[in-house]
């Protein structure tokens, strides 16, 4: 259920302005879901709907980065990716890794901002330092921009944070993919 905060901004001759501004409170299956769906659209090669998950400053990035045929690294180098866990974490453990300087207007409401650690079985027709064969671990940071979920950052997390999160929190996917 949403939050509606209704302004009163002043009467003129029996009309009254009212602005409403409602934010939308996501919870863990919002969060889940929206990776998910992602990662769909790479398997299915969708890429305008993948380009839509991310926030304006990346889908100005990837309509770029797909119309250049010349740039085979990154996504575009993968087969198939298919999640077999995924951990949402608290922000404080992975603040550190987020990409502030680029996003400052949507990384700075932590109350607004979700991070996952995500295992994702990657099939690619090239390895290197973007993605290889085999299970791959991706932070993944969302945040609120014009009231829908978007995807931030979508990268490699320092190796000592993954070992810790794994260690000390329980996966949230219930049925675990082999």
């Amino acid at each position: 259920m949403g939050l509606v905060l209704v302004f009163v901004t002043g009467i003129l001759k029996d009309k009254i302005n009212i602005y409403a501004n409602t934010t939308k409170v996501y919870n863990n299956d919002d969060i889940i879901n929206t990776i998910n769906n992602m990662i769909e659209t790479v398997n299915l090669k969708e890429w305008d709907e993948f380009t839509n998950f991310f926030c304006d400053d990346e889908q100005k990035y990837y309509y770029n980065y797909f119309l250049d045929n010349q740039i085979t690294d990154g996504v575009k180098q993968i087969i198939s990716m298919d999640v077999i866990r995924e951990y949402i974490v608290n922000n404080n453990e992975v603040k550190d890794e987020w990409l502030v300087d680029e996003y400052p207007d949507l990384l700075t409401d932590a109350n607004k901002v979700y991070s996952v650690i995500a295992e994702i079985k990657c099939k690619v027709n090239k390895e290197n330092q973007y993605f290889f064969n085999g299970n791959n671990f991706f932070l993944i940071v969302l945040a609120v921009e014009d009231n829908e979920l978007k995807v931030v950052q979508f990268n490699r997390p320092n190796s000592d944070i993954v070992s810790k999160i794994i260690d000390k929190t329980e996966h949230y996917s219930s049925d675990e993919k082999q």
